[in-house]
């Protein structure tokens, strides 16, 4: 089989604050009413002159910001936005368990070539400098690490393809399950396609792919495997009749980070997984592997292509311990990194 050349977009959500700001701003200045002032006239300037180029573009046109758009597409830069997700935890930009400060925002990567000569890391590492430099972020238990995949051919996911990932995604669901930050695990935003899908739950697996192969069309697959964007793997951005579509499978399950180096680990199980899944996701090929954390592995590795994919990033994901809490997994991570 020919190799896959993908695309990948990456979205970060966060609450922000400036590190001149000392103390920090009150909750009364941060609401839902001064993210759009705060990100485009204050934080963008400081932002690219910090990078010494305009690496970095607002957009608030939708209030909340849906994701990746193709106003972007063609657009070499970052995009600052919001997503009431989680600008509506509470007036204070808090939740009740963890204490957060700062303005909720959403950072949009420009559309990377998935390729050998791995320059989107670095890409995404001077990001993540250039806010760390300039300011103070946050993490609850709302805020996400979204991963879009596509492929480079401008034809898009072929049907096939898509079958294919879908019938993975349900086959190693159990299995993401345990490998999963703790706090996306019972999530509304991250419901599992299958045990939360009213269409498929109640099938076997054999079942479900009878069912995947009958869709004619990309708006079937994607209404049989979700009935909301809001599930782990959002096939949405396929359809054809999607007035702003991106032709994304996304990957909704990565929680919030605070490090490039934890936005790169679970970058690297989405992308690895879909281009392990659209070659070989179909059903004879999936049970020739358990599916268990194990079989997910083995199956994303036999499709790792040498230069492009980071298998030592993809086995700090596969650490073998059970974590009951975000804050047990970072430290693994942590220990780990290398």
């Amino acid at each position: 089989m020919s190799d896959l050349d993908l695309q990948i977009g990456i979205e970060n959500e966060m609450f922000l604050y400036l590190k001149s700001d000392d103390p920090p701003p009150s909750s009364t200045t941060t609401g839902k009413d001064y993210v759009k002032p705060f990100g485009t006239d204050i934080l963008l300037p400081l932002y690219n002159e910090m990078r010494g180029e305009p690496r970095l573009r607002s957009d608030f046109s939708k209030g909340s910001h849906a994701g990746h758009s193709l106003s972007q597409m063609n657009e070499h830069k970052w995009t600052v936005t919001t997503d009431d997700a989680i600008g509506n935890v509470s007036m204070e930009g808090a939740s009740a368990s963890q204490k957060v400060k700062g303005y909720a925002l959403e950072f949009a990567s420009e559309v990377f070539d998935f390729c050998r000569d791995g320059t989107w890391r670095e890409e995404v590492k001077n990001h993540w400098d250039a806010l760390l430099l300039l300011g103070n972020v946050s993490i609850d238990d709302m805020c996400a690490t979204h991963v879009h995949v596509s492929p480079k051919a401008e034809a898009g996911w072929t049907l096939k393809q898509l079958q294919q990932i879908a019938q993975a995604v349900l086959y190693f669901e159990t299995a993401f399950h345990a490998i999963w930050a703790p706090s996306r695990r019972s999530h509304d935003f991250t419901r599992k396609n299958k045990a939360g899908n009213k269409k498929l739950k109640n099938l076997n697996f054999g079942e479900c792919c009878e069912l995947i192969e009958a869709c004619s069309n990309n708006n079937k697959l994607s209404t049989l495997m979700q009935e909301t964007r809001d599930y782990v793997w959002n096939f949405e951005n396929t359809r054809e009749d999607k007035r702003d579509r991106i032709g994304t499978v996304e990957f909704r399950c990565a929680p919030g980070v605070l490090t490039a180096e934890h936005c790169l680990i679970w970058v690297e199980l989405a992308v690895s997984f879909v281009q392990a899944a659209a070659q070989y996701g179909s059903k004879a090929d999936l049970e020739d592997y358990h599916a268990d954390v194990k079989g997910l592995e083995q199956f994303i590795l036999q499709a790792g292509r040498k230069g492009i994919n980071d298998p030592d990033r993809l086995a700090i994901v596969f650490h073998g311990q059970p974590v009951e809490t975000d804050e047990e997994m970072t430290d693994i991570f942590e220990k780990r990194i290398k």
